[in-house]
Order: structure tokens, then sequence, then C-alpha cells
């Protein structure tokens, strides 16, 4: 293997996090609980909410 397709080992990767650095958590401009929850399980909650209506059609 040639000199520059060596990897540097002393130089830190930018993809791995240090357990000194943690990585900043995603803050939502509201900072609301509720809505945070609401915009980080948008898809679960769509199903959810597919899967209540689908039930109660099925139901009536």
């Amino acid at each position: 293997m040639s000199k520059t397709m060596e990897p540097d080992l002393h130089e830190p990767s930018a993809g791995i996090s240090r357990p000194g650095n943690p990585r900043k958590e995603w803050r939502h401009p509201s900072d609301h609980w509720m809505r945070g929850f609401i915009l980080d399980n948008r898809a679960a909650l769509g199903t959810l909410a597919v899967f209540v209506v689908m039930m109660t059609v099925f139901m009536i």
C-alpha cells in the first residue's frame, strides 16, 4: 500500500465521538417537551393514528 492510502492513526476520526466530548442533542426551536416528542416520533405516531382509524372503521 502506498503512503497516501494508509490511514493516519494520529489524527482523531471525524466520525468517532469521544466519551469526554458528547454530541449536542437536537434542540427544537420551542423547547417544549410535547412538541419535541411529536417531532421526534412523527413516523411512529402517524402509524399509530392510521392503525386507530382503521380499527375504528373495522369495528363500525
